[in-house]
């Protein structure tokens, strides 16, 4: 089972190289997105401080879009795990899978 948790920030290139992934392996490959969760988070934030965060790319400021960036990877793990603990259950199988996954090139430069 392979997952691409795209958001509308998401390039075609990258929900294609996740597909033609999940094809080349011969992965059941679902295609989640995660933009109202991420949403959700934003505004729970906004809730509390009266400030929404934008990334750059909408006029925020570096910092803004570097936590909303950081809160699309947190919501991408959470809901890979919990598709690998539950996907063997909607298909009466019993166990779970286990999560592979890559990271950013920033990531592993700066070494978070």
């Amino acid at each position: 089972m392979t997952s691409y948790l795209g958001t509308k920030h998401s390039s075609k290139e990258t929900t294609e190289r996740s597909r033609l992934i999940a094809e080349s392996i011969g992965s059941h490959h679902f295609d989640i997105g995660i933009d109202d969760v991420c949403d959700a988070i934003k505004d729970v934030f906004a809730k509390a401080t009266t400030k929404t965060p934008k990334f750059v790319a909408d006029g925020g400021e570096y910092a803004e879009d570097l936590a909303l960036q950081n809160i699309q990877a947190r919501v991408r793990m959470v809901v890979s795990y919990l598709m690998a603990q539950l996907v063997p259950w909607t298909r009466d199988q019993n166990g779970f899978l286990l999560v592979l996954s890559s990271s950013n090139i920033d990531e592993g430069l700066r070494g978070y």
